[in-house]
């Protein structure tokens, strides 16, 4: 049993609306995905944790969405001899050992002229080219083999979030490959190798990808890997104070995935949703449980995604939103957001009558948009992404009945790319864009005061308006 003063602290559903602590429970909230490695013991990055939560807590940021899993080894085996390829971002004028893991450029125009483009690294070794664009240390290397030092990080995480009254919401999969994600559990499953996206993939590549990481739900060992994982985390015993995972009011929710798309498995993949949501219920009845989807998207006919059944066996309904992905938006050429805004006004309204008619409460999970310009740099002008964040909040503060939460993307507080546009490689700091992603490109920091006054004006709205 747990401690009765505990009970309260849950968020629970009831009513198409979350509660906590016998209140109505509605949150501006932030995407940290790398808190677990910032809690890292001999990473260095606790006391930065703990100023960015703090941060966070000063402006009325009360939730986080952050990574509880990510799969793969550190060091990806891919032979230089398949890696020195112009097409895959390096060179064809190179020499490897003869276990072809190790290699170096002996020098080539291609480097050469490649330089300012790959952030002025010439790359030398190919497990270090190999390691760019995937988040690393892993949570679980291998499969069914978990990474202790990174786990007791995310103890450290949840306690320091649990001291603040904050809460989180875990992903426990990832559709895209800078985490492992679905691909490692194919890979695992079958021993066929997944496409290689690197930095600059192109729209071929993506396809390739998903192509191979979709087969995940039909895949019945690459499922049950990962139910094995789950089983493990829901068990586990914080470090720190000692709470099961299963038992720990810190935690709102569990995510099945970031962004799981249907596209051609429908089946396998609603599937797949009713029995990881089965299963996680079964072992812990005390957190809600999500599915992490970005909804249609402005592609639904190739997404294949659909909220109201792909939503029935989840808690709430979750939404992306990304006007430039969605090509609602140009940075580079824009005067005003008011057309991204348009259209992810409309987007929302439909999201919300979906949830409406499920009797379920919705949470915007990511929104986001570039700089003024679609600059990098950690100085350029917010003008506008000021704008569009205002009217986001302003628009979802006012539909009480529903919506729960709204979550910017991304936190990166002091973290700062080596240089703009550049990918990051281990020893970087910690941003809020991914490690595939150029960095700098979506990143919110702890300097940008006019984007932190307009956050803080929105969780007063949220905490005022119910």
């Amino acid at each position: 049993l747990v401690p009765s003063h505990w009970s309260s602290l849950y968020v629970s559903r009831r009513g198409g609306k979350l509660w906590r602590d016998g209140q109505l429970y509605r949150f501006v909230g932030a995407n940290i995905f790398y808190l677990a490695w910032l809690g890292a013991k001999d990473s260095g990055g606790q006391p930065r944790l703990k100023r960015e939560l703090d941060r966070l807590q000063a402006l009325g940021v009360t939730n986080v969405r952050i990574l509880a899993a990510a799969e793969g080894p550190d060091v990806a085996r891919q032979p230089c001899a398949e890696w020195c390829r112009e097409d895959h971002g390096h060179c064809m004028n190179g020499r490897w050992d003869t276990h072809g893991w190790q290699c170096e450029c002996t020098g080539c125009s291609f480097c050469n002229s490649s330089a300012a483009r790959l952030g002025g690294v010439l790359f030398k070794h190919c497990p270090g080219v190999a390691s760019m664009g995937k988040i690393v240390p892993s949570l679980q290397p291998f499969a069914g083999i978990v990474n202790e030092y990174m786990l007791r990080g995310l103890d450290y995480a949840l306690d320091a979030l649990a001291s603040r009254g904050m809460n989180a919401v875990l992903i426990l999969n990832n559709m895209w490959a800078w985490s492992g994600g679905f691909a490692s559990y194919v890979l695992w499953a079958t021993g066929e190798a997944p496409p290689r996206m690197g930095p600059d993939a192109t729209d071929a590549d993506w396809q390739a990808h998903q192509d191979f990481a979709s087969r995940f739900y039909g895949t019945a060992k690459a499922v049950e890997i990962w139910f094995g994982y789950i089983r493990q985390l829901l068990g586990r015993r914080n470090s720190v104070n000692g709470r099961l995972y299963r038992e720990d009011p810190a935690i709102m929710a569990w995510e099945l995935a970031n962004e799981p798309r249907a596209l051609k498995k429908k089946n396998a993949y609603q599937t797949w949703i009713r029995q990881a949501s089965g299963l996680i219920k079964s072992l812990d009845c005390l957190h809600l449980v999500t599915l992490g989807s970005e909804g249609a998207t402005a592609f639904p006919s190739y997404v294949n995604n659909n909220l109201q059944s792909d939503h029935e066996h989840v808690d709430f309904v979750t939404l992306h939103i990304w006007p430039q992905n969605y090509l609602w938006y140009n940075p580079m050429t824009a005067r005003d957001v008011g057309q991204a805004f348009a259209h992810s006004k409309a987007y929302i309204e439909a999201a919300l009558n979906a949830s409406a008619a499920m009797g379920k409460p919705l949470v915007i999970e990511e929104f986001g948009i570039a700089r003024d310009n679609g600059s990098h740099s950690t100085t350029a002008s917010t003008k506008l992404r000021d704008a569009y964040f205002k009217q986001m909040c302003t628009f979802l503060a006012s539909t009480t009945s529903q919506t729960s939460g709204l979550n910017f993307w991304s936190w990166a507080g002091e973290g700062r790319p080596r240089a703009a546009k550049t990918i990051w490689q281990p020893g970087d700091e910690w941003t809020g864009d991914p490690p595939h992603e150029r960095q700098g490109w979506y990143s919110v920091y702890n300097t940008d005061r006019s984007t932190l006054t307009v956050l803080s004006e929105c969780s007063s709205l949220f905490a005022t308006q119910r």
